[in-house]
């Protein structure tokens, strides 16, 4: 063990002075190799130096360390679990939280399982974020039309709307493939502004016809033939606007496509829903006699 301390060193050796500068000395036979150890004088017998590779095996079992993990000052091993492309990442990071207690069961005394970063509590917050947003599209919405229509019931109808289109555009993008991440979040919260357009304008057209003197019932149909191509087209033209980034190659085109897709389907939603199912509450609960 002193023969091969002694062998790997580095020890200042003086300095060299030519009279513009001083270099310091400061030779080196540090170990580079595996056959520079077994190389090393361990000791002598009858004159002549013994070598380490005559009296031990020398084999290098060292691994590279291309990583190092520290945690709280510790060392640490990290384990990355990186969901499939095709997976749910919320869905994933709860299965993991779920298989922790067991994993961490059979692990020796003294390691412990500590989670350092969750991919899904951003989208989860997103989630978060977009239920507030709703919350708040539900109430202007109402108090905008009740303050303008002066109905009740008008308010209720888009108020009741707006969900059913989400729920329509959630599945929609389910048989697509599109999965809730932050992309598609924010491609929701988007769209959400423009939900209660459609729906708006069909039930402000029943409105004219019931002021005409049309029951209920006629002035929902009557309203919903009328507008329905412009609605139509209104809303193809908004979709159009999109539909060209999801011929985009490359990261940009992956990036932005559920983005695209749920501002899409969205509206899509909205239309089919301003289309059936407000002219179908409208003619059940809007009153004849109901002032505008």
């Amino acid at each position: 063990a002193d023969a091969l301390r002694g062998a790997n060193v580095v020890m200042p050796s003086g300095a060299v002075d030519d009279g513009t500068q001083r270099l310091n000395l400061q030779p080196t036979s540090l170990f580079t190799n595996v056959d520079e150890i077994r190389d090393v004088i361990v000791g002598q017998r009858g004159g002549r130096p013994i070598r380490l590779r005559e009296v031990a095996e020398v084999v290098d079992t060292f691994e590279e360390e291309t990583h190092v993990v520290t945690a709280d000052g510790a060392a640490a091993v990290m384990v990355a679990v990186r969901k499939q492309s095709d997976a749910n990442t919320v869905e994933t990071a709860r299965n993991v939280a779920d298989a922790l207690p067991e994993i961490e069961e059979r692990l020796p005394e003294g390691v412990q399982l500590v989670p350092l970063f969750d991919e899904s509590r951003p989208i989860l917050r997103s989630i978060g974020n977009l239920g507030m947003t709703m919350g708040q599209a539900f109430l202007l919405t109402g108090l905008v039309l009740l303050m303008f229509l002066r109905s009740w019931r008008t308010s209720l109808i888009t108020v009741i709307a707006i969900p059913t289109s989400i729920v329509v555009a959630f599945v929609a993008m389910d048989a697509l493939g599109v999965t809730l991440n932050l992309i598609s979040m924010a491609g929701l919260a988007l769209a959400i502004g423009m939900l209660v357009d459609n729906g708006i304008v069909v039930l402000e057209a029943s409105f004219q016809h019931i002021e005409r003197g049309a029951g209920p019932a006629e002035a929902a149909l009557a309203g919903a033939k009328e507008m329905g191509m412009p609605l139509v087209a209104s809303t193809l033209t908004t979709v159009v606007v999109f539909m060209p980034i999801l011929l985009v190659e490359g990261i940009a085109g992956e990036l932005f496509r559920d983005m695209v897709l749920t501002i899409c389907i969205t509206l899509l939603a909205s239309l089919v829903v301003a289309l059936s199912l407000v002219p179908l509450m409208a003619s059940r609960m809007l009153d004849e006699r109901e002032p505008n």
